[in-house]
């Protein structure tokens, strides 16, 4: 991470695979929400209750808001035809444009899902209450949930992190 191109192939050649990786990752995320959407719909046509059902959809919107959010964060490749100076400056301004993508990864990635969970939580605590089942499940679940998403979050202050060394980084170089 704190190791810096000396030349200008060394930064061209990071810079391409920086931006290979991003689109690998933008195209593997936006076809996943996709498919969460269309695995999503599946329950609401059979759904017991109206809190499902709303619960479904909404988790199905959310694999398509995640997966336009992700499709439409992706950048044009660098120019070949800039300078040292200027691809590092590019390249610098697109390390931090993600560090910032991923701090706030639990704004847009994560509290998005929460309306739709918990009405799914809830259509199938009634369902479970009507059937004379215990309705601890459902906590379990939530304590799941709420411990999956600091633990996305807590992993995505450290990527964060990673990225600002990197950017300092290259900022060395700069000066």
């Amino acid at each position: 991470m704190t190791h810096v191109p000396a030349t200008f192939e060394a930064l061209v050649t990071e810079v391409r695979l920086f931006e290979r990786m991003s689109r690998r990752g933008v195209r593997i995320e936006a076809y996943t929400g996709v498919a969460i959407a269309a695995f999503f719909m599946m329950p609401v046509v059979s759904s017991p209750n109206w809190a499902l059902r709303i619960g479904w959809a909404l988790a199905s919107a959310y694999g398509l808001y995640v997966a336009v959010v992700v499709w439409k964060s992706q950048t044009p490749p660098m120019p070949e035809s800039l300078e040292f100076d200027t691809a590092l400056a590019h390249y610098r301004g697109e390390l931090e444009r993600r560090r910032r993508i991923i701090q706030t990864l639990w704004r847009w990635y994560l509290m998005p899902m929460v309306p739709g969970m918990l009405l799914i939580v809830a259509g199938a605590t009634i369902e479970a209450a009507k059937r004379g089942r215990p309705l601890w499940p459902a906590l379990i679940f939530i304590a799941l949930m709420a411990g999956m998403g600091v633990v996305i979050h807590l992993s995505s202050q450290g990527w964060a992190r990673k990225l600002r060394i990197r950017i300092d980084a290259l900022g060395s170089i700069a000066q």
